[in-house]
């Protein structure tokens, strides 16, 4: 029974070696297409005749018989060869499902071995580096080596988003309580923009993924660092130049009243009559008080206490009726 048992456990290692790797996230080759031509009757041991692929696999071939690894290997060996590498007929659309093996099987798998290869669409399974791409064969020397084929590449890096606040523009001045619109501009390069957040400072004000990038919100007095960040498909983001505003405190003007006389009082000619007025400050300090009969000035302050006394035509009070004002 025990030799049965073990033949099952060889046949679960075989089985799992034919499969994509699992537990992590593979790598796709989705880059532009390159051509390789390792020309034929070509030294197998020179860089120039080696396609590169990784710092793991170089493939390469001598003047007879299949390709290698000359990252590792010195020659090729049949049902081996190239080491770290297997292979499936397809393209990385399917990779996940595709059925996988040494290279030599997979070309005997064609009828007429791996000239018939030429122009089928595979992939190659870069083990070690878990990376699956794209390979076509465009040409198979017979008698004196060398081989040529078309493969993808690396996807090339992602680029991240543009973004710039257009409005409100820095050095903007507003009026609290400020209710500010912020517009912001974002492009991406090689995909799309997801979602653009604003901030005022650290402090997050909104977001949205909707063009026109906009939020709007309400401002206190003091100073605000607008940015914007732009984050796209690939998960980059980048934040704009800040944009400096400021929200100053409203502009509220000083109450004044006349205290003295009352309203409608009555007075001889003679009489002396003490005028004064009360001033309550508004958002800033009180520079000047001036009292008036008619449109006649009587006096000007520039500091507490705001009163004087006049008496009859001397005090600029005529006989009649006098309207004192106070400004």
């Amino acid at each position: 029974m025990k030799p049965h048992a073990n033949c099952i456990l060889i046949g679960l290692c075989l089985a799992a070696l034919s499969a994509p790797l699992s537990g992590r996230a593979a790598t796709i080759w989705t880059g532009p297409t390159t051509t390789f031509t390792d020309v034929d009757g070509s030294d197998p041991t020179q860089a120039v005749n080696q396609d590169r692929l990784t710092p793991n696999v170089w493939i390469t071939r001598g003047s007879s018989q299949g390709i290698y690894n000359a990252k590792t290997e010195t020659g090729f060996t049949h049902t081996f060869s190239p080491a770290d590498t297997e292979w499936a007929d397809g393209t990385t659309a399917t990779y996940s499902s595709l059925s996988y093996m040494d290279w030599n099987t997979w070309a005997q798998g064609h009828p007429g071995g791996p000239v018939a290869t030429v122009g089928v669409s595979a992939v190659v399974h870069l083990i070690s580096d878990d990376i699956y791409l794209n390979v076509q064969f465009t040409s198979w020397g017979q008698r004196t080596g060398g081989f040529s084929w078309q493969r993808s590449t690396p996807a090339p890096a992602n680029v991240p988003p543009t973004v710039a606040i257009t409005s409100p523009t820095n050095g903007a001045s507003f009026t609290a309580p400020a209710i500010v619109p912020i517009t912001a501009t974002a492009t991406d390069s090689d995909g799309s923009v997801t979602n653009v957040a604003f901030f005022d400072g650290a402090t997050f004000l909104g977001a949205t993924n909707n063009t026109p990038y906009s939020v709007t919100n309400t401002f206190a007095a003091g100073s605000h660092a607008l940015t914007a960040v732009a984050t796209d498909n690939g998960g980059l983001s980048t934040t704009s130049t800040v944009v400096n505003v400021t929200v100053s405190t409203p502009n509220v003007p000083p109450s004044v009243t006349i205290t003295n006389p009352a309203d409608n009082s009555v007075f001889g000619n003679t009489d002396r009559v003490t005028i004064g007025a009360s001033v309550t400050n508004g958002t800033g300090t009180v520079t000047n008080v001036q009292l008036f009969n008619g449109a006649v000035l009587l006096r000007s302050f520039a500091t507490a206490p705001y009163t004087f006394t006049a008496t009859g035509i001397a005090g600029n009070l005529a006989l009649g009726t006098n309207t004192l004002t106070a400004v």
